[in-house]
């Protein structure tokens, strides 16, 4: 027993330093997005504090600017496999559930990008796995947690039906007191104008998360539970999270970063509900399952694979823009061509491309002017990735004054 648990935590290490690792071997690859930029450089939420605190520590470059998430992302996988030994039946399934939670696409995106994905989840891992040990000191979270985000809004809701579920009037009156709080403080988006519908765009961001057929079998996971099996707190989190987030998209663009972390923490009930309908068959009726899981796991791989060398994929493109890492990738290429050419202050009608150069050192200045539309005796700069052109910048000298 004692040596069965020595070689799962081998493992759980093994693939958490194997995941970090390749993590941070990618983010060399990635420059800052003009999102990413705008929060560094403009944004007052507690996201922008976060970023900018290990940026003032430790200088303004990518690794700065990202390898907190990475941690984070880390911590999450920890405390995501240490809850899922609380619901799953053996030890080699939680490993399972971590390996499938660290390779969802959505997962491997957050963990490198300035986004408040990744803290949303933490917080949520750590109410769930508080709540498994001892739930009066969960509660003690909660207040912070109403006045942190509006994401929370979603956990207080769920919280609020799954108290209903299990006729805790005490829990009930609490929770409702906190969404009342978190929606004076942070109010609520309806969208604004006329209502439009984003059914589709929800459901493609939460395909994109998961991958299609991973989403799909999900949605069944969840459907099932509900109307056969014993619904727990997890499964109150990411079922009315899910069911808020489709209602909402019928009238307005769902901001998905707020419902995400809530749906990808039902990994582990999704597994079980796949382990379940396994094992209770005999090995000659198992086909189906091992057909799914199959494809699943040749999605996911591919996924990975795809995400992490996808620069040559620009030649698939006629407009590079139009490759889904773009608006990651260019500007520190750009950054240091310009540096190469004794250039560390340019101006430009692109105030996107101001402040991603601004994070590479190029200041705002009135020395050099440049665009992307061609112009006359200008400098042509290009970026090229595997031979392939993806960007070209035009660079010309002002006049001093």
């Amino acid at each position: 027993m004692n040596q069965a648990r020595g070689y799962t935590n081998y493992i759980l290490f093994a693939a958490l330093f194997a995941n970090a690792l390749l993590l941070i071997l990618y983010i060399g690859e990635l420059s800052i997005s003009a999102n990413e930029a705008k929060i560094v450089f403009e944004s007052e939420h507690l996201l922008a504090y976060f970023a900018r605190f290990f940026l003032e520590l430790f200088g303004y470059n990518d690794y700065a600017l990202r390898l907190p998430f990475v941690l984070i992302h880390i911590v999450n996988a920890t405390l995501l496999y240490l809850i899922s030994k609380k619901i799953l039946k053996k030890p080699q399934d939680s490993l399972i559930a971590l390996f499938l939670y660290i390779l969802l696409p959505g997962i491997l995106t957050s963990a490198l990008l300035v986004s408040k994905s990744g803290i949303v989840t933490f917080f949520l891992l750590l109410f769930i796995f508080t709540y498994f040990k001892n739930r009066k000191i969960s509660l003690l979270l909660l207040p912070f947690y109403a006045v942190l985000d509006t994401s929370f809004s979603a956990l207080f809701l769920a919280l609020f039906f799954y108290f209903l579920y299990k006729k805790r009037d005490r829990e009930i009156v609490f929770t409702l007191l906190l969404f009342t709080i978190n929606m004076y403080i942070f109010g609520f988006d309806d969208g604004g104008g006329k209502p439009k519908g984003h059914f589709l765009d929800t459901i493609g961001a939460y395909a994109a998360i998961f991958s299609p057929l991973l989403f799909v079998y999900l949605f069944y996971s969840l459907y099932r539970t509900l109307i056969k099996e014993d619904k727990n707190i997890i499964w109150f989190l990411s079922f009315c999270a899910l069911a808020i987030s489709i209602l909402l998209s019928f009238r307005q663009k769902v901001d998905i970063e707020n419902f995400a972390p809530y749906i990808v923490i039902a990994t582990p009930l999704m597994l079980k509900t796949f382990l379940n309908g396994l094992r209770v068959r005999l090995p000659e009726f198992r086909k189906k399952y091992k057909i799914i899981s199959f494809f699943v796991l040749t999605t996911l791989l591919l996924s990975v694979v795809v995400a992490f060398i996808n620069k040559p994929f620009y030649h698939f493109y006629s407009d590079s823009k139009k490759h889904f890492a773009y608006k990651y990738q260019i500007a520190k290429d750009l950054a240091l061509r310009l540096k190469e050419d004794g250039i560390d202050e340019i101006s430009s009608d692109d105030r996107d491309l101001l402040l991603r150069l601004k994070f590479y050192g190029i200041e705002q200045g009135e020395s050099y002017f440049i665009s992307q539309r061609s112009v006359e005796k200008a400098q042509e700069v290009s970026i090229f990735y595997t031979s392939k052109r993806v960007a070209s910048f035009y660079v010309t000298k002002l006049p001093k004054n």
